[in-house]
């Protein structure tokens, strides 16, 4: 694939950098976009009413700014949607950054497969500016063993479906991967939703919402390098894993109530996986040392229904020690093998 990249020419791409008080990251961020192997038509920065320099430093490198009241990362989002000049969309949120040939490659892919309006990539994984994991994809095991079909080198071609199967057990789309068709965005009316449910106990990502009305009306290529490097923020919405958890089961109820507006079948899904992201909940309280939203969690889940594992978790949770929670989840899985080994074994006639 190597000779296809760095053609030179400029690709009829907006970037969207929704952005809020990122002065010490959106540098580094347009950076990223100006040393592109193939240069995207337009660079928008979103100011979503920050109070520090962000404008500023985006205007210095070129960057069209629209400034608006902070009105959070999915209005920012559809304003870029709204006021880009180019037929294709691809987000960078402020605190990440691309490889230098993260457009060239996602543009061949799409070349390759036309019919997808929603292309992504594999991402890497950085915090305090070390890279902490080199690609999310093989961290992400109902990813790996899904099914796809291959359209070229490093690219596949994935069903809505099919993506929606993976997603439901872990969301493998970060916005900073995608290029988004900005004709069939508008004419899905397919806008981030603003107001998404939220409390101290529940967080409902609104690009995870998004994604799965977005897959009620297209497919999906992804690249299988990683082309991103994704922020850890641990002041930001990466730190709140437990409450990003709660509001997959809260997502979930929000898609039963309008089936139709969501990815065909993806209210069955979360029907059957909510007992696996309650406790997938209760996980991430207790790697987090919160016992009293992991009880809370743990009590709804056996309310729903008991089951070996949410109750092994209880232990942890009410003694409040984790240590013994990761001894007993490794236990678990220990036996979960065994038993499927022996079960796999073959019968001596």
């Amino acid at each position: 694939m190597s000779d296809e990249l760095g053609t030179g020419r400029t690709l009829p791409i907006t970037v969207v950098i929704p952005a809020y008080n990122s002065e010490g990251y959106i540098t580094a961020a347009i950076a990223s976009v100006l040393a592109q192997t193939r240069a995207p038509a337009e660079i928008l920065v979103i100011d979503d009413g920050s109070t520090d320099s962000t404008a500023a430093s985006a205007r210095a490198l070129g960057a069209r700014v629209l400034v608006q009241s902070n009105q959070g990362p999915a209005a920012a989002r559809n304003v870029g949607i709204r006021e880009a000049h180019q037929a294709w969309i691809a987000f960078l949120d402020a605190d990440d950054t691309w490889t230098r040939d993260k457009l060239d490659r996602q543009w061949a892919a799409h070349e390759r497969c036309p019919q997808a309006p929603i292309l992504i990539s594999d991402y890497a994984l950085v915090r305090a500016g070390e890279v902490v994991a080199t690609s999310f994809f093989a961290l992400t095991p109902g990813y790996l063993g899904s099914a796809r079909e291959a359209v070229g080198h490093d690219t596949v071609f994935i069903r809505r479906d099919q993506m929606l199967a993976t997603i439901v057990r872990t969301n493998i789309a970060s916005p900073s991967t995608m290029l988004l068709d900005r004709a069939w965005l508008l004419e899905h009316d397919l806008r981030f939703a603003e107001s998404l449910p939220a409390s101290k106990e529940f967080l409902v990502a609104e690009d995870f919402e998004w994604l799965l009305r977005a897959l009620r009306h297209g497919d999906v290529v992804a690249v299988e390098r990683p082309l991103t490097r994704y922020t850890l923020n641990e002041n930001g919405r990466s730190a709140s894993k437990g409450r990003q958890a709660c509001g997959d089961v809260m997502l979930g109820e929000l898609i039963a109530r309008a089936p139709e507006r969501y990815a065909e079948g993806a209210d069955v899904s979360f029907r059957r996986s909510r007992p696996v992201m309650l406790r997938r909940a209760a996980l991430e309280y207790l790697r987090q040392s919160d016992y009293t939203n992991a009880r809370r969690v743990l009590r709804r889940a056996l309310r729903e229904g008991a089951s070996l594992r949410t109750l092994a978790l209880m232990a942890p949770a009410a003694i409040g020690d984790w240590r013994l929670g990761r001894i007993v989840i490794l236990g678990l899985r220990a036996l979960w093998r065994h038993r499927h080994a022996y079960r796999s074994a073959p019968t001596i006639q």
